[in-house]
């Protein structure tokens, strides 16, 4: 390219940086004559579910055309809302982008500047790009899960902390039972 340009998706989140100078091919290898962004729709968004510990946080962009190549590589940013900002996982944010042949996600090598909340990674060709934060780890306390419930046997509900009607009787005949037999083999041992 004879000039930088910049290129800012319609949501204004994502921007392509292309720096003067730089070599910029489409698949065949014939030079761009433009560059596109914009956000994917859910049905274009590839499934994350084998990143390990990070989910997709949001912010899913399609690059075009697909399979331009770029030399040097080119800057992706994204400039997340101040009230968006809060909800990611500070510190644990990555740029991945979809390898199609290999059915995955990969890892881009990340900048994240926390005063301008703006994520920045280089790339070399377009593919569909995302954002990444950390997955939530539920820590003691935080389980959302209701806790187990006793019901007796006509299946109403025991208030919590208390038994059933049944409960208290078979604790006793176990107990009673083992009483018992503990006897029967300390007598038979005399």
């Amino acid at each position: 390219m004879d000039e930088p340009a910049a290129v800012v998706s319609s949501d204004r989140i994502a921007t392509l940086s292309v720096p003067e100078g730089t070599a910029a091919h489409n698949s065949e290898g014939t030079p761009l004559d433009e560059i596109t962004i914009r956000p994917a729709s859910p049905g274009e968004v590839p499934d994350a579910a084998g990143v390990t510990g990070f989910v997709a946080a949001g912010y899913t962009y399609l690059c075009g055309p697909a399979g331009a190549t770029f030399d040097p590589a080119i800057t992706l940013t994204f400039e997340i809302p101040a009230e968006k900002w809060k909800d990611l996982k500070e510190g644990d944010l990555t740029v991945r982008w979809y390898n199609a042949e290999a059915g995955r996600w990969e890892e881009i090598p990340t900048t994240i500047d926390y005063e301008t909340m703006t994520v920045t990674a280089e790339v070399s060709h377009f593919s569909t790009f995302a954002l990444f934060t950390a997955a939530q780890t539920p820590s003691a306390g935080d389980d959302d899960r209701p806790a187990a419930q006793v019901t007796d046997a006509n299946g109403v509900e025991a208030p919590r902390g208390e038994t059933t009607d049944r409960t208290l009787p078979i604790v006793t005949g176990v107990l009673l039972i083992v009483v018992v037999a503990g006897a029967a083999i300390y007598l038979k041992k005399k």
